[in-house]
């Protein structure tokens, strides 16, 4: 099973995911609850044109509450799981939210959640792609 990431991209580029998506061979995977933005480059339609790798909108992933009205709550993460399983039986995804705090973020409830029921491996990717070039390199 190849790996999960999650980024979020609030105060990003469009480029930093490109890089993202390109380096790591990843298919997106978007699951806000609702996949557009006041900012068109984070629209549904941009981000399949960006997604070189492939794109897939989740609702399912998706937080109820997304609008701060009570906690994280997923919108019926089960039903996520059979294109999940084989998606990532075929390349690593990432999960893209818009929040750009992980601790705050549902991307981080539903990546957990994915790493218990299929058995993998979550790394949560900076905003920059360099600053993760940067850890790579260090490592």
């Amino acid at each position: 099973m190849n790996k999960l990431y999650t980024w979020g991209y609030l105060g990003s580029r469009p480029e930093d995911l490109a890089y993202y998506i390109n380096a790591l061979h990843a298919w997106l995977v978007d699951i806000r609850f609702n996949p557009v933005s006041r900012r068109p480059e984070w629209n549904q339609v941009p981000l399949m044109q960006l997604s070189s790798h492939g794109y897939a909108y989740i609702a399912a992933l998706g937080n109820r509450n997304y609008k701060g009205a009570g906690p994280i709550e997923l919108a019926k993460p089960e039903a996520s799981l059979d294109v999940m399983r084989h998606t990532l039986s075929h390349q690593p995804a990432i999960l893209l939210c818009a929040c750009k705090q992980l601790e705050t973020c549902h991307r981080k409830v539903a990546a957990e959640y994915l790493a218990e029921k299929l058995g993998v491996d979550v790394e949560h990717l900076p905003g920059r792609f360099e600053d993760w070039l940067q850890s790579r390199q260090a490592a």
